[in-house]
């Protein structure tokens, strides 16, 4: 071990990168710390860091801390993942949210500590990046895990005089040092840090937020509001709302949409349009993860009359503008959900004809090609839906070409290329419906490869191995297009463990019980098309719990109910394999009563999922090889809707 090292000049994001690999290449296993409250810098030298390994051949990956947890929880978390696949150089990162609701920053660096030399004894070099702040609380209650530290650098902060002195105090109070007593003290803390809200990060928020609440109820018991509500008492600005916003999309991504909910509620429809428009689009967005589209639907329409409304007031600005798109991209959204594809169709054109004009006005940014690609993607989507294939195709690979352009002129970063991997899949996708069997399976192979890049720079999370998972599906369906059914049961087993994955690691959520039911029962359509018949009632268990009882709720939403179409052709399937006549007779009954449902409800909008309507042929196919006769249940062998196999419960 050394003693404490002092904290040298500050380094540029290269200098830090290239000494920590020179570092990491001399020795085994040790720890290294960056220092810095600037996330830009800290983001670019952890990009050069793995750009760097991976072209000296150091293998590297990055670690996301777990997300408001104790102590103990993040040590074992750590451990875990690291014994679980050693890299020669691994980068830490989340500390700032790491120690949230469950414990103070201090108790849980106490705890860490006990966990130093389990940590030191496994293979590999790793790299802390932590706040000053955070080092601070380090050496004030874990100074023998500071020693640990072999080197330790410096990334310039961000520009935080005033903010600084707020961390200050929050962490004299912490310690003891200066008691929590007056009112004035925690509400100065308040202020200056409303003050500089618009300078500072959603994780920012999450850790003062939570250490302060957590202070003032144990010190004082004074009631509290949180910072949400503080910021929004003290200033209606936009710049300040969209920080709130970031909040609520932060939740939502890590599968809390609940909590994302509550958060967004601050921001009410009684203000100003410009901060209605933001509110609404993404009270819109919640909604729709929840599975809500129709409360999705009413808040984004609420949103682009607001746009609209700031927009003839004040021209068609670069703010109004933006509030438009994001409005026109959750109704898209939303009609889509709700089967109404003209709808949505509709509104992605126009999000595409906003972002041109945008483009137009202001000029190509990052930001301004990133919404240009994600309503090209909507367009293809529901052009595919509605039958123009072609058509579809030429948008997906629009969309494609102006993804390669953000990568390639503003630079890789995570955002960009998990956008590349999707449009990717867009024109795997397209190839797969217009039967383009060898060039689906090329472009679906390669967004494989750059969702396991992204995983292996950036880290596992929920979105990342959703991805790869339906990456992995494209690859599945190219295979069996082209009659390759053992690879396409390899992948479909893949997809599946990576769906079980997610559901393990982060919960249950809309989105992931309908990947778990898509990829099971896709999964039980090849070992059927295989001639597999035995472990029938176990892959279908799970996909029956969701899909098959009538507990008198609501009607399953499109998604569900096309599932519930598929599970009930496959059962008809393996009734028939296994001599039950009556009970195929009657589920195959059931799937064209469930057809009829969804045309009463979706009219001309109503279609079957090109694996749906195969495995519902199949099956009727199989009836008749087994029994000897065709279905007929109202006097015609053919099926009472034309079935239109253009589109995807994928999405």
């Amino acid at each position: 071990m050394t003693s404490d090292n002092e904290i040298i000049d500050y380094s540029s994001p290269e200098e830090v990168a290239g000494r920590i690999l020179r570092w990491a290449k001399q020795v085994p296993q040790g720890f290294a710390m960056v220092v810095t409250n600037n996330a830009a810098l800290r983001e670019e030298a952890v990009q050069m860091l793995a750009r760097q390994a991976s072209e000296q051949e150091v293998s590297f990956r990055r670690v996301i801390l777990p997300f408001a947890s104790d102590g103990a929880s993040v040590a074992q978390s750590l451990e875990g993942t690291l014994k679980s696949q050693p890299f020669e150089l691994v980068s830490v990162e989340g500390f700032s949210i790491a120690f949230g609701n469950k414990a103070t920053v201090l108790d849980g660096l106490r705890v860490l500590n006990t966990f130093r030399e389990r940590l030191s004894e496994i293979p590999g070099c790793q790299v802390w990046w932590v706040s000053p702040m955070m080092l601070q609380s380090m050496r004030l209650v874990a100074p023998d895990l500071v020693r640990y530290f072999l080197i330790t650098e410096r990334l310039p902060d961000r520009d935080e005089t005033v903010p600084g002195s707020v961390w200050s105090k929050l962490q004299l109070i912490e310690s003891g040092i200066r008691p929590l007593n007056e009112e004035s003290l925690w509400r100065e803390c308040i202020d200056l840090f409303v003050a500089h809200a618009p300078y500072l990060s959603a994780e920012d928020f999450f850790e003062f937020d939570d250490r302060l609440a957590t202070l003032v109820r144990r010190e004082s018991g004074m009631a509290y509001n949180g910072l949400v509500g503080e910021l929004l008492a003290s200033s209606n600005t936009v710049s300040r709302s969209r920080r709130v916003v970031e909040i609520a999309w932060t939740l939502d991504s890590i599968g809390k949409s609940e909590e994302a909910l509550e958060v967004i509620q601050h921001l009410m429809p009684d203000r100003e349009s410009a901060l209605t428009s933001v509110a609404t689009a993404t009270r819109a967005k919640i909604f729709l993860s929840l599975g809500a589209a129709d409360l999705g639907l009413e808040e984004a329409q609420i949103s682009l009359t607001k746009a609209n409304e700031l927009a003839a007031v004040f021209g068609e600005t670069r703010e109004p503008l933006r509030s438009k798109i994001e409005a026109l991209e959750r109704i898209a959204d939303a009609y889509q959900q709700l089967g109404h594809f003209e709808d949505s169709l509709s509104a992605s054109e126009q999000m595409v004809a906003a972002c041109e004009r945008s483009i137009a006005k202001y000029g190509e940014s990052r930001e301004s090609l990133s919404f240009l690609c994600g309503a090209l993607e909507r367009l293809a989507d529901t052009r595919m839906i509605l039958g123009m294939g072609e058509q579809s195709l030429a948008v997906a690979e629009q969309g494609l070409w102006v993804c390669e352009r953000i990568n390639g002129e503003f630079g890789e970063e995570h955002h960009s290329l998990r956008g590349l991997c999707v449009c990717l899949m867009r024109v795997a996708d397209a190839h797969l419906r217009l039967r383009n069997g060898p060039i689906a399976l090329s472009i679906a192979e390669q967004s494989e490869k750059v969702c396991k890049r992204i995983i292996a720079v950036y880290g596992e999370t929920r979105e990342s191995l959703r991805d790869l998972s339906i990456s992995l599906c494209y690859v599945s369906d190219a295979h069996r297009l082209l009659g390759n059914g053992e690879q396409a049961l390899l992948s479909a087993e893949r997809t599946r463990a990576g769906f079980d994955q997610i559901l393990r690691q982060y919960g249950e959520s809309y989105a992931s019980i309908n990947d778990i039911i898509e990829s099971e029962l896709n999964l039980v359509s090849l070992r059927l098309q295989s001639g597999e018949i035995a472990s029938f009632d176990d892959l279908t268990r799970r996909s029956s719990q969701f899909l098959l009882p009538d507990n008198g709720l609501a009607p399953l939403p499109l998604q569900r109910l096309l599932l519930k179409v598929w599970l009930v052709a496959l059962t008809s399937w393996h009734q028939a394999l296994t001599g039950d006549q009556m009970r195929a007779k009657a589920n195959l009954a059931e799937a064209e009563k469930l057809i009829q449902e969804r045309f009463d409800r979706f009219g001309p909008h109503f279609y079957l999922d090109k694996r749906v309507a195969a495995d519902l042929e199949t099956a009727k196919r199989m009836y008749f090889e087994e029994f000897g006769k065709a279905f007929d249940e109202s006097g015609s062998t053919e099926p009472p809707v034309a079935q239109d196999p253009q589109a995807d419960p994928k999405k």
